[in-house]
């Protein structure tokens, strides 16, 4: 439907600026604040909503998602066709290292579905004049429908502290499935989906990796995600982006 003011209204979306043109094929939208709603394509396009990061954090504070395990059934319920799904997990308790991680996989200690592999190295100057380095490691390649990022957000937000973040991005047939997925069986399942993408091994004695154990680092970092999903009061939502089409 091209019900774009019914979208927002349920959206609890009520001080909306209009854009001077659209973008993906759509001629007009409107915004507030990292929301925005495009309209005007064509008959089968439907309202496109676009949600950032920072978007889902707006919608935490107006009050519009407390849990967004029930606000994706609900978008689901009411027709949404999702062509993106961020899903970002956090942690801060010290238990992955990226450089770690990076000589894992490069050893051979990972059973992965990518075979594409690149470290991205920032370098900044400090006040002091030394050089600060910021890693990221990127499983997948960018044209892929899935991949795998993970990297220093406190060093991103210039905070101090441990904070590793990884994110999975899906996009048109693998976030329909992750999104259908999570409304029949709730959102165990983004743990479950990031643990069949990329599972860190301790190297064993049989030939097929698969059945290596998973390094206990990794183990105890898929435990904390999988136990503080669902406290969104605890940890930031895992639900970094939302693209749906109604």
């Amino acid at each position: 439907a091209q019900d774009w003011r019914g979208i927002a209204a349920w959206l609890g979306l009520t001080a909306l600026t209009e854009l001077p043109h659209g973008r993906h094929g759509y001629r007009a939208a409107v915004i507030q604040g990292n929301v925005t709603l495009l309209y005007n394509g064509s008959a089968s396009m439907g309202v496109c909503v676009e949600v950032s990061g920072k978007g889902c954090r707006q919608l935490e504070e107006a009050g519009r998602v407390v849990q967004w395990g029930e606000f994706i059934r609900e978008a689901y319920g009411r027709g949404a066709r999702f062509s993106r799904l961020d899903i970002a997990f956090d942690e801060k308790a010290g238990i992955l290292d990226l450089y770690s991680m990076k000589a894992a996989h490069l050893s051979g200690q990972t059973v992965s579905h990518f075979r594409a592999f690149q470290t991205i190295e920032t370098y900044s100057t400090g006040e002091g004049g030394g050089n600060s380095a910021a890693v990221t490691l990127v499983f997948g390649s960018s044209k892929s429908n899935t991949l795998i990022r993970a990297y220093d957000k406190a060093k991103e937000q210039g905070q101090e502290g441990h904070w590793i973040r990884v994110e999975v991005q899906t996009r048109n047939g693998n976030a329909k499935a992750l999104v259908a997925a999570a409304v029949q069986h709730g959102e165990g399942v983004f743990v479950q989906y990031l643990a069949g993408l990329l599972d860190f091994k301790e190297e064993g004695q049989h030939s097929d990796k698969s059945r290596w154990e998973t390094a206990s680092w990794w183990a105890a970092f898929l435990g904390t995600v999988e136990k503080l999903r669902l406290s969104i009061q605890r940890h930031k939502p895992s639900m970094e982006r939302l693209w749906g089409w109604f």
